[in-house]
């Protein structure tokens, strides 16, 4: 009798597997489809922030999104559904731009002009948040007036952190050893995003998706999302113009993506506009 059920219960999980596979099914053999995406609804306008949101992350303890405004610089927590649950001034910091959820209740926030990644705690009750008591990392180069550091995002199995600058050039930075803190950083740029723009005349934001290994990157200029893995090989491109995905009019100024536990992708258009993107098996 133990044995038939020792058997039974290998043989739900073999059935099982193929069912976990497609529950997330942007991911592929090939990379992460983006071409499967269709837009959910009309874009949701995000009271209470007036001006200049940028930069897009997801939290999935709290099942909530965090962006951030860089004047003045303040972090937004947001439902899903487009409500602001907490403002929360950042002093002290200068030209936020971007900002990803690192797990256990903390997040990185990228400053553009000061090439700076700056590790926060975020408690429940936290209002305010001030910068010299963080930890931060201040990068090489100098900072070009506002063509700088634009996206952050973090592989979260390896702590990684990966930023992409926005032109002049188009890079991508590659940090390790910050987020955990072993004492050893090392930073490089594993792809050549000027020999290999993919159509991109600039960027805007950056996302790590877990289930491909791939990068989405998102042109502002360009009004598109790429996929890429880590050789720089693109996996699909997503147009984020008028008659593409279900978009009756251009985004008009894309500035943040993330992907929620739910498979939504979620695009932040300047000033204020979420839009929020579902995969279909139709593309």
């Amino acid at each position: 009798m133990c044995l038939s059920l020792v058997m039974l219960s290998v043989a739900i999980l073999i059935l099982l597997e193929p069912q976990s596979t497609r529950a997330y099914p942007a991911a592929t053999v090939n990379g992460f489809d983006l071409d499967g995406y269709r837009l959910r609804g009309n874009p949701i306008v995000l009271k209470g922030i007036p001006d200049n949101a940028s930069g897009l992350t997801y939290n999935p303890e709290t099942d909530s999104l965090f962006a951030v405004t860089n004047n003045p610089e303040q972090l937004f927590e947001i439902s899903l559904d487009g409500r602001i649950l907490r403002t929360i001034p950042l002093h002290g910091f200068e030209d936020t731009e971007d900002v990803t959820y690192l797990g256990n209740g903390q997040l990185a926030i990228l400053e553009e002009r000061r090439r700076t990644i700056v590790i926060i705690d975020l408690p429940m009750d936290t209002n305010s948040l001030t910068l010299a008591h963080q930890r931060q990392l201040r990068l090489p180069g100098e900072g070009t007036e506002n063509n700088g550091f634009e996206g952050l995002t973090i592989n979260p199995l390896t702590k990684q952190l990966y930023i992409v600058n926005e032109k002049n050039p188009r890079q991508l930075w590659l940090v390790d050893g910050f987020v955990d803190n072993t004492g050893s950083i090392s930073i490089s740029n594993p792809v050549d995003l000027e020999q290999k723009a993919y159509g991109n005349t600039d960027l805007s934001g950056v996302f790590f998706d877990t289930h491909s290994d791939n990068l989405l990157l998102l042109s502002h200029e360009s009004k598109q999302l790429t996929s890429i893995n880590m050789l720089g090989q693109v996996s699909s491109q997503l147009r984020l113009k008028r008659g593409y995905a279900g978009l009756t009019e251009d985004i008009a100024q894309p500035e943040g993506v993330t992907i929620d536990s739910h498979n939504t992708l979620h695009i932040l258009g300047e000033p204020n506009l979420l839009y929020q993107f579902r995969y279909t098996l139709t593309p």
